[in-house]
């Protein structure tokens, strides 16, 4: 898949669907790279360098990509856990903003970012782990806001309509009531 990406918009953060294509913002203050991943209906990956940055936000717009998409980032930067960074582009991420999550949580030593039993205890959860854990994380998911307001809407007027359902035989027999007293 050959997708030509559009610098896009800083905000709002996460994915954001216009009716033609999706923007795409993800904060990360000290990355050096972020990578959009995007995957089909088999789970093949493609990779996208978001191209801008305002701010610490990288951003950018896909025409054509919409609802029912599935998508993750990698965030590239410095490995030093010591000093709490752990860049690992081995590690998709999910959309801290994502509206819709597809999937489950497979558990195994590749979700780790160390090695698991190959270094001492003391200090293995400050080894780099080339593991890629694409196969067993969830995907983020970009939902289709106009439907589900939609939905929403019809939802809370079916509400109101079922609470005012019930007033109607009091206001019916008080009529009545009414008209037989005069």
């Amino acid at each position: 898949m050959t997708q030509t990406i559009w610098p896009g918009d800083p905000h709002p953060l996460g994915a954001t669907w216009d009716g033609s294509g999706t923007n795409f913002a993800l904060f990360a203050e000290n990355a050096t790279a972020v990578l959009l991943c995007l995957f089909d209906e088999q789970g093949h990956e493609t990779q996208i360098k978001l191209p801008e940055v305002s701010n610490y936000v990288w951003h950018g717009y896909l025409p054509g990509i919409g609802p029912g998409q599935r998508y993750g980032f990698r965030v590239e930067g410095v490995y030093e856990p010591e000093l709490g960074k752990r860049f690992n582009a081995h590690k998709l991420l999910l959309d801290p903003y994502a509206k819709a999550i597809a999937g489950d949580v497979q558990h195994g030593s590749a979700i780790f970012g160390y090695l698991i039993g190959e270094i001492t205890q003391e200090d293995r959860d400050l080894d780099y782990s080339e593991l890629d854990d694409v196969d067993i994380i969830p995907k983020c998911t970009e939902k289709n806001e106009r439907i589900q307001n939609s939905l929403e809407s019809l939802f809370q007027q079916a509400d109101i309509l079922r609470r005012q359902a019930g007033r109607f035989p009091f206001l019916e027999t008080k009529r009545l009531a009414t008209t037989t007293q005069n």
